[in-house]
């Protein structure tokens, strides 16, 4: 009995020591250690067990912190049984979200847990590109081609977008088993400099893009020089002043560069006047002496291939210098234009006046005479009173003289007196022989043109020598116009056609313009002058009417059957005038009316005006030299002024009576 129950003992605790065989699970490996997103692969596991079981079988994926359940479903074995269970893992982006990185696949079996080895999930590309050279110039075209592998060494079917930072130019291709070619044209304006080219490589799953790489290049645009500019300060400079200037150079981008420039002034005449190189962005100054010559200037400027021209106006200037030595003052024209006005001089505080009239760098001495004493001397040319300094006159009143004659005293005060008389009393012998072919007379009377009139305005003689003595001088403008096929013109009139009545409708505007109007044969002369006109410089007046007048006669001859020959000149110049109860009576001095009449004989239906009407009218009136002659013809006014109304009204005038 005791013996039974050791045995049944003994049996009991043998089965409690021998250890029980538990289920097992054994999972295979992926087949790759790296997956892009948009890859698959699947996992192959075992499932054993002593007994019979039936429990979940769950398969994640774990990456970090993270898991995501891939399968679940449950398995039953029997005793001592074993089952293989495939499970595929998809790397979707709809599956795993934003999981990335180190990951394992972790399989659980009721109590029993297995896991894979380590394996990458990534969206990333190998991106290679190459570019067909290095340095490019604007407008140049550029060739690139490159490869995008994914990392899981599968060539990428997608897209590559080309860049450039800086240039907001991109380029997009597509990428076929990996391989990708772009080419795209550098912009004409692209700055120079080192630009970085950036290929990013994609793949895309519907709207989204699942993998993606890139890489970057660096390449060189030129510098190309397209454009040469001179600047100015001013556009015209008065003498004794700095004419500042920069020439600057701009690339094709338009930003300056530094560079050296080759320039060149030139005189009006063309000559050089100065030579040199300098650098560009740098303003340079040019002084200008008080003798230049008025005109306009002009600087070329060449670098390279480039080239520009500027011009620019010296204005005219009349300056003279002064010197006191002991009892004499010298006066020296330094301006560029003679030196034609009056000074005043003061002596000890009282002032004389004498009138200078000096060419170009010419001198003129002045014998200052007072009584006996110590004396201040001034002078005060109409703009600035400059102080000479001291002096110790001799004589018996305060004047001036010519060198070392004497000008005061009241004995030379009759002797000169004398003498002008003298020589008033020839030139008035003088004009009297040859009045008749001078332009002499008081206000015209102007004959309305009717079919039984001649178109004439005529005129009636006065006395010279009454108008020089009690007359006054004044600047004139004057305008020639000289019919040159009148007796033609005269004979048609004979046949009811009246080709005149154009021209003597202009001519009546230009009386109410204000100018006094002569016949001369074949030639009308216009005469403005400030006693009349108001205006003391007539000059542009005088242009602008010119002009109009060769605009009426051009505007009749376009439709006109028989056309005016005519020929248009204008000048300024001095005449003598008298006005006698409210008649104004008119000599011209020099040969004012001549060269006018010279203008228009050389004028072929233009208005050409003088060599010294030009000069007057520099940086006002454009024109153009006619060659082998001394005279210009009007191009255009560029300073119309007051005279913009004036020119309306005659134009209007013309177009009603018309």
């Amino acid at each position: 009995m005791k013996r039974g129950i050791w045995i049944y003992v003994l049996v009991l605790v043998s089965l409690t020591l021998v250890p029980s065989i538990p289920a097992e699970i054994f999972i295979g490996q992926p087949s790759s250690t790296v997956y892009n997103i948009g890859d698959s692969f699947e996992i192959n596991m075992t499932l054993s067990s002593s007994f019979k079981k039936s429990e979940f079988l769950s398969t994640s994926l774990i990456c970090g912190e993270k898991k995501i359940e891939l399968y679940r479903s449950i398995h039953s074995l029997q005793a001592d049984a074993q089952k293989d269970v495939t499970v595929g893992v998809g790397v979707d982006k709809s599956i795993i979200g934003d999981i990335l990185g180190e990951c394992i696949i972790e399989a659980i079996y009721g109590n029993d847990r297995a896991t894979s080895m380590p394996f990458t999930i990534t969206d990333k590309l190998d991106v290679d590109f190459n570019v067909e050279g290095v340095s490019f110039g604007p407008g140049e075209n550029v060739k690139i081609s490159g490869e995008a592998i994914k990392l899981n060494n599968n060539a990428l079917d997608g897209f590559v977008i080309i860049t450039i930072e800086g240039i907001n130019l991109s380029s997009t291709q597509k990428v076929e088993n990996g391989k990708f070619n772009v080419s795209f044209i550098l912009p004409e304006n692209a700055r120079s400099g080192s630009y970085v080219i950036k290929a990013m490589a994609y793949e895309k799953e519907e709207d989204d893009i699942i993998n993606q790489g890139e890489s970057t290049n660096v390449i060189k645009i030129k510098q190309i020089l397209k454009e040469l500019r001179i600047y100015a300060d001013n556009s015209s400079i008065v003498p004794g002043n700095d004419f500042v200037y920069t020439v600057f150079i701009y690339d094709q981008s338009g930003i300056s560069v530094e560079g050296d420039v080759q320039v060149v002034i030139s005189r009006p005449d063309k000559s050089p006047f100065y030579k040199g190189l300098l650098k560009s962005n740098v303003p340079n100054k040019l002084f200008i002496g008080y003798n230049y010559t008025p005109d306009y200037w002009n600087i070329d400027a060449v670098s390279e291939n480039l080239k520009h021209s500027k011009l620019f106006l010296v204005e005219e200037l009349q300056k003279a210098e002064f010197k006191l030595e002991n009892n004499t003052l010298s006066v020296r024209n330094i301006g560029n234009v003679p030196y034609k006005k009056p000074i005043e001089v003061l002596i000890g505080g009282v002032s004389d006046i004498e009138e200078l009239d000096l060419n170009l760098g010419e001198s003129k001495t002045l014998k200052l005479g007072a009584p006996d004493g110590e004396y201040n001397i001034a002078v005060n040319d109409g703009s600035n009173k400059m102080e000479l300094g001291t002096t110790f006159l001799t004589g018996r009143a305060i004047g001036i003289g010519e060198g070392s004659g004497a000008f005061f005293g009241s004995i030379w005060i009759w002797i000169w007196t004398l003498l002008i008389v003298i020589l008033i009393i020839v030139i008035l012998i003088l004009w009297r022989k040859i009045a008749s072919k001078n332009y002499v007379g008081k206000t015209p009377k102007i004959i309305m043109p009717t079919n039984k009139t001649p178109n004439l305005i005529k005129q009636e003689n006065s006395s010279i020598g009454a108008v020089l003595n009690r007359g006054t001088k004044q600047e004139a403008g004057i305008i020639a116009l000289k019919i040159k096929n009148l007796p033609e013109l005269q004979k048609a009139g004979q046949y009811g056609i009246n080709p005149l009545e154009s021209l003597d409708k202009a001519l009546l505007e230009a009386k109410a313009a204000g100018a006094k109007i002569y016949v001369d044969n074949d030639y009308r002369v216009m005469i403005f002058v400030p006693s009349i006109t108001k205006e003391q410089d007539n000059s542009i007046r005088a242009i602008a009417l010119g002009k109009e007048i060769e605009t009426v006669l051009q505007n009749y001859n376009k439709s006109a059957s028989n056309k005016i020959n005519y020929g248009i000149g204008i000048h300024t110049g001095q005449v003598a005038v008298e006005n006698e109860n409210g008649k104004f009576k008119f000599v011209p001095l020099d040969n004012t009316v001549t060269i006018a009449k010279r203008a228009a004989e050389q004028s072929k239906g233009e208005a050409l005006v003088s060599e010294v009407l030009h000069k007057k009218t520099l940086g006002k009136v454009k024109g153009d030299k006619v060659e082998g002659t001394n005279f210009w013809q009007v191009k255009q006014i560029l300073d119309r002024g007051n005279y913009d109304e004036f020119i309306k009204r005659f134009l209007a005038r013309q177009k009603r009576g018309g």
